[in-house]
């Protein structure tokens, strides 16, 4: 069995999409708690506490940790604070260029114990347009930025400010699916 130490509807989403089997564990980690490496080294640290966070509710399976950040110009984008936050990341990011990174972790557990482990991460390029402070304000106002890192999702009205991607789209979304498939291969989910 598969579980999903993660609270994103929008991996849900995608792990049911491309039909995974999985369970839903919340997990209680503090990704405050990890100082700001590289992007890279950064959400590969969070997905592996992440996944590690749940070990001692998984007596035999599969953990998957993920996380996913945005950066721009050496500045990591996490979710935003508040309505305001979104605004300020949404307007610096148009007519530019940022990169949205995934660490994947998968670990393999036997009696509550890690027994082996897989990390990997994604980087998707995201290239945004030019448009108007109102559509800013109307995505913002419909709440859909304040759950997502970068203040957008690709999957919904956010699409709106995107003018192209080079990389994975179910990474923007949360959730590199070929690199996920990679690691589960790996790991021995799939035989």
């Amino acid at each position: 069995m598969l579980y999903l130490a993660s609270k994103s509807p929008r991996r849900k989403e995608i792990l049911e999409m491309i039909g995974i089997e999985f369970e839903l564990l919340k997990n209680s980690f503090d990704e405050s708690s990890i100082s700001l490496l590289s992007p890279k080294n950064f959400v590969l640290a969070v997905s592996f506490q992440k996944a590690k966070s749940v070990v001692d509710q998984v007596e035999d399976g599969f953990i998957l940790g993920v996380d996913t950040i945005g950066y721009f110009h050496e500045e990591f984008l996490f979710k935003p604070k508040d309505k305001i936050d979104a605004i300020k990341t949404l307007s610096k990011l148009r007519n530019d260029r940022h990169a949205v990174f995934s660490g994947l972790t998968v670990l393999k557990v036997k009696n509550y114990e890690i027994v082996d482990s897989v990390r990997t991460f994604a980087k998707t390029k995201v290239f945004f347009g030019d448009f108007s402070d109102d559509l800013i304000n109307k995505y913002v106002e419909s709440g859909k930025s304040l759950d997502k890192a970068a203040s957008y999702g690709i999957q919904d009205e956010g699409s709106l400010f995107v003018k192209k991607i080079n990389g994975c789209f179910y990474n923007v979304m949360g959730l590199p699916v070929y690199e996920l498939n990679v690691a589960l291969k790996e790991i021995g989910y799939f035989k």
